[in-house]
């Protein structure tokens, strides 16, 4: 499956680099730290304040405050499983088709729109896979 990703981020934009890499030879790094609900689905923990000098603000919130929750449905919650070990997107793709036969037809699509919405949120970010020999 050479393929490459296609998506758009909120502003109708190309990602800067990542879109012209093939699926087979990109991999997705989780930022953003995630929990296991308790109904099988996972919570993604983002900082309530994010970047440069609200960080400080952050610190000083109470332990219960600091994060908000993010609660992924049954396929983000598939995806975002998937991406503990170094696989490609490809890889991902393949491991969603198992977990939702009945998306096949556009599994490619929705792991793409998911990856690009994560990373334009700075969830997770992408990067080439280690090329060993």
């Amino acid at each position: 499956m050479e393929s490459h990703v296609k998506v758009s981020n909120k502003a109708g934009k190309s990602p800067l680099w990542w879109h012209l890499i093939p699926i087979d030879a990109l991999s997705v790094v989780p930022i953003v730290r995630s929990e296991e609900a308790s109904d099988s689905h996972i919570d993604l923990l983002v900082p309530r304040f994010r970047g440069g000098c609200l960080g400080w603000l952050q610190r000083r919130l109470p332990a219960e405050r600091q994060f908000e929750r993010l609660v992924l449905d049954a396929r983000g919650s598939t995806i975002w499983r998937a991406l503990g070990s170094e696989v490609s997107i490809e890889h991902l793709i393949m491991l969603y088709c198992q977990a939702h036969p009945e998306d096949v037809a556009d599994a490619e699509a929705r792991v793409l729109r998911f990856l690009a919405a994560m990373e334009t949120e700075s969830f997770v970010r992408m990067q080439k896979l280690d090329e060993r020999p």
